[in-house]
């Protein structure tokens, strides 16, 4: 009996949902990649909804005191893409190399394509 492809939530983007079908499609992934993968997606849309307010707004605003400071939506940008890479780096869809010699966790179990299990 085939399994059946986990389907993407129903409140992502469609960017954020062919990025999840296509990883499930091609990862055999555990109840906790598909966690992660949701994180990975939606910290995806939420960046891609402050990438536009920078674009629309600019870089910077004037406080009160009238100085120029960076867009809150910038550092929002900056602070979900950041959670976008760190989920994608624990599901393991990253092609980095562990270093054996690096100190540090490596993750317990990662995800493997499935052309690699057969």
């Amino acid at each position: 009996m085939a399994e059946k492809t986990p389907q993407p939530p129903k409140h992502l983007k469609p960017e954020s949902k062919a990025f999840w079908l296509r990883i499930v499609q091609d990862f055999d992934l555990e109840p906790a990649h598909l966690h992660l993968l949701r994180q990975a997606c939606e910290a995806m849309d939420a960046a891609e909804q402050h990438r536009q307010i920078v674009a629309n707004d600019g870089p910077t605003v004037r406080d009160r005191f009238e100085q120029v400071r960076e867009h809150p939506s910038a550092k929002a940008q900056r602070d979900y893409m950041h959670q976008y890479r760190q989920a994608v780096k624990f599901i393991g869809l990253l092609d980095e190399e562990p270093d054996a010699d690096a100190p540090g966790r490596r993750p317990a179990v990662v995800a493997q394509p499935r052309s690699a299990k057969r």
